[in-house]
């Protein structure tokens, strides 16, 4: 019996002491993951590898192929530090996905861990309380603070659900990680319609609502924490106000869905897609599209290569390689969001092809037809461009001068790019890009090779 107690008491001693190191690696990997966020050496070291051994199946943006999606909500494997770096370390052999544990050390896979999170955009533990009228006799925030919810729970889904209610009067509370881009702002937006009441906090600070009909609040950039509170307007109210609310995260000026806060709002936004293809022959479209300066005419090759065209700045304002653009958020949204390139980026504004001074530029006119041509004056000198695309890695942009006045020079400004070459060339020799005599060059040409 003695022996026998001994026994029990060493295997639960042995179970404490496992699962007790098991959470302190959890608590550490999570900190040192949060720690790296910050490290810009370890960010740009955990690129480099997520490069050489992820991308293939994530794609460089992280978006999906082969493998899932890494920035957006839905974590299938589990989305802490620790899950994600196991499922590096460990793999998913009847999925196709290697372990890493071998190839990599543990600070790389730390470092890739970080860098994933650092372009994770989304929701991630929602937790919501929903009262009854009866729970809050004033219609006051306050009364909430010591009201008994009828329901409550977390979401499996990381995207909230009003219809929950499953009444006409509520009020509900909701906590959550938010993952807002580093590198553009980003509001919260909502369509309630009239009387509805909320309070937002971010990271515990009040947001101000910002807008009339619709509302917005100001996120910060990157993590955050989100308490969103929403309380419907005594019944019978307006039938314009919304009880399951389309909520998302979107730009300022609400051309672009970062992603969706709702689940009506991912219904919506999945809906949002109209692609079109240039698969046979050139397409030209004049919509807004995200990340382009307004004015930008967009052309799209069967060669998968696809440019836009500033008529402001005579410019050339980006370069992507994809099946060209989905309309559908413009057609949708009757042009208030912006359209959607396919693919990824060579480079976009506010790098260019051309000159930067939307003073210096006259746009005249332009022609549809297998290798469209733009026709303006630059700095006085008249120009035609034509784009020519070989293949899918080389693209060709070829200046016609039609009249110069006296001896007009041309500083032409270039996009810098890491992965692939640029080159101005007249009369098949190199040539300096910001001193090109427009009264001797009558034809020259940017080529970007390598893409």
């Amino acid at each position: 019996m003695i022996k026998q107690t001994k026994k029990y008491f060493g295997f639960v001693f042995s179970t404490l002491l496992i699962t007790f190191t098991s959470s302190v690696f959890a608590k550490n990997i999570d900190e040192q993951v949060s720690s790296l966020l910050k490290d810009q050496a370890a960010l740009a070291s955990g690129e480099k590898n997520y490069g050489i051994y992820c991308a293939a199946c994530h794609k460089k943006d992280l978006s999906g192929a082969v493998g899932f999606n890494l920035k957006d909500s839905e974590w299938v494997h589990g989305d802490s530090a620790e899950a994600v770096f196991n499922n590096i370390s460990n793999g998913f052999a009847q999925a196709g996905m290697p372990g890493f544990g071998t190839m990599l050390s543990e600070e790389q896979r730390k470092e890739i861990v970080a860098f994933i999170f650092s372009k994770r955009e989304g929701m991630a533990n929602i937790e919501y309380k929903i009262y009854q009228p009866s729970q809050y006799p004033n219609y006051s925030f306050a009364d909430l603070a010591k009201a008994t919810p009828t329901k409550q729970g977390k979401s499996t889904d990381n995207l909230i659900h009003f219809e929950l209610a499953e009444t006409k009067e509520y009020a509900i509370v909701v906590t959550a990680d938010v993952y807002a881009p580093n590198d553009k702002d980003a509001m919260l937006f909502a369509k309630p319609g009239p009387f509805s009441q909320f309070e937002v906090l971010v990271d515990g600070e009040p947001v101000k609502m910002q807008g009339g009909w619709d509302r917005f609040w100001q996120l910060k950039k990157g993590y955050q924490h989100l308490t969103f509170k929403m309380m419907l307007p005594k019944a019978p109210y307006n039938e314009l106000t919304q009880t399951n609310l389309d909520l998302r995260v979107m730009t300022p000026d609400e051309a672009i869905n970062f992603f969706p806060v709702s689940k009506k709002a991912e219904t919506i936004i999945n809906q949002l897609e109209f692609n079109i293809i240039a698969d046979k022959k050139v397409v030209v479209q004049r919509k807004k599209v995200a990340d382009l300066p307004a004015y930008s005419i967009s052309v799209g090759f069967p060669s998968k290569l696809n440019y836009a065209f500033n008529t402001k700045t005579c410019s050339v304002v980006g370069v992507w390689k994809g099946d060209f653009l989905n309309v559908g958020p413009n057609i949708i949204e009757r042009g208030k969001s912006s359209s959607l390139p396919i693919g990824s980026w060579v480079f976009k504004s506010p790098q260019v092809i051309g000159s930067q001074q939307a003073e210096d530029c006259l746009f005249t006119k332009y022609h549809k037809t297998d290798q469209p041509t733009f026709y303006f004056n630059l700095n006085g000198v008249d120009l035609s461009l034509t784009v020519k695309t070989v293949n899918a890695g080389l693209i060709e942009f070829e200046y016609q001068v039609i009249n110069a006045h006296g001896n007009a020079l041309l500083a032409l400004d270039l996009p810098e790019l890491a992965n692939s070459k640029v080159a101005v060339s007249a009369n098949n020799q190199s040539i300096a890009a910001d001193k090109i005599n427009l009264a001797k060059t009558k034809t020259f040409t940017v080529t970007i090779s390598g893409i």
